[in-house]
């Protein structure tokens, strides 16, 4: 569990190590055209919305975004970007043989993942700040048909938090001054930890009777 914990947190902590004083030095150059602002806002949520079928580090685009067009357009960029990549994670599931994969999984165990939507939507919610597994569930709730509206309510919740807490590492990280671009995104680094925590806490053997 520990180590677990570790990798996830290093997914966000390891980019802004090795490009930290690059960001702190630049931290303050905001971008005042609206033309390259609107720019950047594209071109950021197209990376995270790629993300469900690229390699693409989410976490260092988010918090970059943030730092860039500053919280009061980086939050919505970030928020619009981990929507759209949700959205384009469960068409993509709803595409795959849900008939064969039911098959191929087991037709008890598939329906009772099927049924148990309650824990399907958290499992949405607490997975956005996770590297991978976000793009995973997003597909799995698309592939299992669990409700889109419902679904997508879950991840823009969740999605709005992350967002808004990468928001506020990089206003801290403007605002105050003399401070560590790196240190202050550790705080970011603990949500896929307390995500992690969470679908743990789901797995409990009471949790299956949601």
């Amino acid at each position: 569990m520990l180590i677990v914990v570790l990798v996830l947190a290093a997914f966000v902590v390891v980019p802004f190590i090795i490009w930290g004083e690059q960001m702190d030095a630049h931290a303050s150059n905001f971008v005042h055209d609206q033309a390259t602002r609107w720019a950047i806002a594209l071109i950021g949520i197209g990376l995270l919305v790629l993300d469900v079928i690229l390699p693409v580090p989410s976490s260092l685009v988010s918090i970059s975004l943030c730092m860039l067009l500053g919280p009061a357009w980086g939050v919505p960029t970030v928020f619009s970007g981990m929507v759209g990549a949700f959205a384009l994670g469960y068409l993509i599931g709803q595409l795959l043989p849900a008939a064969r994969l039911r098959a191929w999984v087991g037709p008890e165990t598939w329906d009772a993942i099927a049924r148990r939507q309650t824990a399907g939507m958290l499992w949405i919610a607490a997975s956005r700040p996770v590297p991978v597994l976000a793009e995973v569930t997003a597909i799995f709730a698309g592939t299992l048909r669990l409700p889109f509206g419902a679904s997508l309510a879950a991840a823009a919740a969740s999605s709005l938090f992350v967002a808004v807490a990468y928001g506020l590492a990089a206003w801290v990280g403007l605002e105050q001054a003399g401070s560590s671009t790196t240190l202050l995104v550790f705080s970011a680094a603990c949500l896929p930890a307390a995500s992690w925590a969470a679908l743990k806490w789901l797995q409990r053997p009471g949790a299956q009777k949601l």
